[in-house]
């Protein structure tokens, strides 16, 4: 109970403090950013971390990337998302919003690229949400840890 409360805070801090961090230039040039991968992704991602969820995969080495699906209606099948995050300490919090009409009758899986450079520390919770849904509602509240 006291987790869920910590989360729900931490998306409020977030959602106040949050500002249009849609990319950000590292001191090595690299941009962190987050991208929608074209098309309905039906099949889970491939596995290449050590997570049970088959929808959240990622690598964290120099960098942290990762990529991880969300449900969304099939028509249009690209430019649906509209993403922003905010790094607070070793929280990543990641808004997505999908930002297209609703036009055919069906839902499939999207997916989502993300990638951090020049992070500080070995580990992270990793939070996505939808911030038009209720505070709550999390897509996925996940460590990641430097391999």
């Amino acid at each position: 109970m006291k987790s869920l409360s910590f989360i729900i805070i931490s998306l409020i801090a977030s959602l106040i403090l949050f500002n249009n961090c849609d990319q950000t230039t590292g001191p090595g040039g690299d941009i962190n950013k987050i991208v929608q991968i074209p098309g309905c992704n039906s099949s889970a991602l491939n596995k290449n971390s050590s997570l049970n969820d088959s929808c959240f995969t990622y690598q964290f080495r120099g960098s942290l990337i990762a990529d991880f699906c969300v449900t969304g209606n099939c028509c249009p099948d690209k430019d649906r998302y509209s993403t922003k995050y905010n790094i607070i300490n070793d929280t990543i919090f990641v808004a997505v919003t999908d930002t297209a009409e609703r036009k055919c009758m069906c839902s499939c899986n999207y997916i989502l690229h993300a990638e951090f450079y020049n992070l500080v520390y070995n580990h992270y919770l990793f939070i996505v949400y939808n911030p038009m849904d209720s505070p709550d509602s999390v897509l996925y509240s996940i460590d990641v840890r430097k391999n």
